[in-house]
Order: C-alpha cells, then sequence, then structure tokens
C-alpha cells in the first residue's frame, strides 16, 4: 500500500461539475433541447456539491461527514450518471481531470496492491451511489486498478474502526499519535515456506492500538490482498534468479577455481536481498518490502530455498522473463 498526494487540480470540485455539464449536447434540435434541460436541472446541485466536497475534506477522517439532500425531482443515479456521461467518456470535458488523478498512481502502479499498469480504473472513495455529490470531486476519486476496484465494490464506512485507508488524507500513526518517519507503521509480514511458496501475514504487535488493528485487518480484507500478494511473487523470483545467475556467472570468471563456490554464490544472493530492502524502504507495507525482508530475517535457508526449487524458478524465468531455462 502506498498513500498518496492529493490529486494536482486547482480548480473546485463545484466548478468542475459545471464544466462536465457543457458536456452534456446534441446533434438534433430535439436531442439538444432535452440535454439543456438537464443541464438547468443538475445546474440546482452545485452550492450542494460545493457544500459537500468542503464537508468530505474536512470530515471524512473523523467519520462525521453527512451528505447532503438532494433536490426534489434529482435521484441520486441521475446526479451520479454525469461521472459516466461526461467525466470519465472519451472526449468529454471532465476527461482532463480523470485523466491526471489517473497519473497520480506511482510508476504506473496500483497503490493498493502494487500491480503494474494498474491505474486503470477510479475508485470513489464513497460510492457515487450513495453519494452523488462526490461523484466528480478529485478528492474522492483514487486511481486503482480494475481488480481493486472490483474487489471494493460500493463497500463503504464512515466508522473510524472499519473505514478503509484513504490513500489522500491517511497516514499510519506510530504508537504515541504522532508521525514518525523514522519509525513508521510496519503490519505487512511474509514467510518463505519450505516448498515453493510465499505466505503473506498481518504482523501486529502487543502495544498496537486497537482501532489501527481493526481497520489494518479492515482494509486487508477489503481488498483481499493476502492471498493476492502471494499471486504477485512469482515475476519478482524469476527476476532475482536470472540477476543472480548473472553475478554468479560475472564473480565466479573473476575467481580461478573459487574453493567455496556455495558460500560466493549464497553470499551474491544475500546482496541482491539487500539491494531490493533498500529499493523498498520506503514503503514498508508492499508486498515487495515485506518480501525482501523475510529473505534477509530467513538468510540461513535462502540459498538452500532457491536450489530446492530451481526447477520452479526456471519455470517462472521462461514464463516472466523470455529466457530459456537451459540458459540459466
Amino acid at each position: 500500500m502506498r498513500f498518496l498526494k492529493r490529486p494536482p487540480i486547482d480548480v473546485e470540485p463545484e466548478q468542475i461539475f459545471e464544466e462536465c455539464l457543457a458536456g452534456y449536447t446534441g446533434r438534433s434540435k430535439e436531442e439538444k433541447a432535452a440535454n439543456e434541460e438537464k443541464r438547468q436541472k443538475l445546474l440546482t446541485c452545485k452550492d450542494l456539491i460545493k457544500a459537500d466536497s468542503t464537508d468530505y475534506n474536512n470530515r471524512i477522517l473523523s467519520g462525521s461527514f453527512v451528505p447532503s439532500s438532494l433536490p426534489e425531482g434529482i435521484s441520486k443515479t441521475y446526479l451520479s450518471q454525469v461521472y459516466s456521461d461526461t467525466f470519465s467518456k472519451e472526449d468529454k470535458p471532465g476527461r482532463i481531470y480523470y485523466d491526471i488523478i489517473r497519473g497520480q498512481a506511482p510508476c504506473a502502479r496500483c497503490p493498493i496492491c502494487g500491480s503494474k499498469g494498474g491505474n486503470t480504473h477510479l475508485d470513489h472513495y464513497l460510492p457515487k451511489s450513495e453519494f452523488p455529490t462526490l461523484s466528480v470531486t478529485p478528492d474522492n476519486l483514487i486511481p486503482i486498478c480494475s481488480a481493486c476496484n472490483e474487489k471494493k465494490g460500493t463497500y463503504h464506512s464512515l466508522d473510524r474502526k472499519t473505514r478503509p485507508f484513504h490513500l489522500y488524507f491517511d497516514r499510519l500513526k506510530s504508537g504515541n499519535g504522532a508521525d514518525d518517519k523514522n519509525n513508521p507503521v510496519v503490519f505487512l509480514k511474509a514467510v518463505i515456506a519450505k516448498d515453493y511458496k510465499i505466505i503473506f501475514q498481518v504482523d501486529h504487535p502487543s502495544d498496537r492500538d486497537a482501532e489501527l488493528r481493526s481497520r489494518i485487518d479492515k482494509h486487508l480484507e477489503i481488498y483481499g490482498l493476502l492471498k493476492r500478494y502471494e499471486a504477485c511473487v512469482e515475476p519478482e523470483i524469476a527476476q532475482l534468479w536470472c540477476d543472480w545467475q548473472d553475478k554468479i556467472t560475472d564473480t565466479l570468471e573473476d575467481i580461478p577455481k573459487p574453493i567455496h563456490t556455495q558460500q560466493v554464490e549464497a553470499e551474491l544472493l544475500h546482496d541482491l536481498v539487500l539491494e531490493g530492502i533498500r529499493r523498498w524502504r520506503r514503503t514498508p507495507n508492499t508486498w515487495e518490502s515485506a518480501l525482501y525482508r523475510a529473505m534477509d530475517t530467513q538468510k540461513d535457508m535462502l540459498y538452500d530455498w532457491f536450489k530446492d526449487n530451481a526447477n520452479e524458478i526456471k519455470k517462472a524465468v521462461q514464463k516472466y522473463c523470455a529466457v530459456d531455462p537451459d540458459d540459466e
């Protein structure tokens, strides 16, 4: 999981909403007239969108946000359709904001699960079906992958113990309740099993606040992350194997008749593990960071693990790295 900066959009949500409504046009005279009537009707919600967007920013973390009642004759569905009609659709006025928000995902990775190329959807943190005044509010739109979006569905909660982490506004707190960059909250743990498997677990120290425990557990449950992380590991193992074999080849070429070949290979493997730890140290609750920490913690058995599972790893190398396993 990666927290994100708020979308770099200086336009107020109610102005974005009004720009979106300009997308209701038409070809025929009748269609133009019908869309103009719809646009004028929806414009009556502009002040509500302004009020709710401001209240959302001020109250979402405390769980005290309450949406405004809609004007008579305007249903939740009618208002929420503005998102699909003129915000997310290509060549519509709101699409420029849609694309800016999608671009917030770091390195085109889903900030929830870490999958590559995963920022293909925008999730409404509070679903538009229930909170239509926030349908095009940038702070309510999170760039995530299709799998995470499907897992979450319309789940929402304003309760502090069951509310999923808001990637723009939430930050994990240390035990004393203050931000502590030098001692971050780490809750994800990986275990290297003897067979060809990496298991992910939640690691709660005994002194962790009960509310934070509950929120972490609920967040992982909503997105089904622990099992999904296990499915992400194999390509990383395959790439690590390739890098390791390259290092072995390069190193042993420079050592004439090494006496302790296994020791050299094990040390080279651990060097790569330490590189992985450094690479992911700023995002300790990603599966990659947990994986490399586990490899470091279990380094005494890691060399044998790679050797014992060489056949399976070589199949993964062929699948994910476009390398002939016979060359490895």
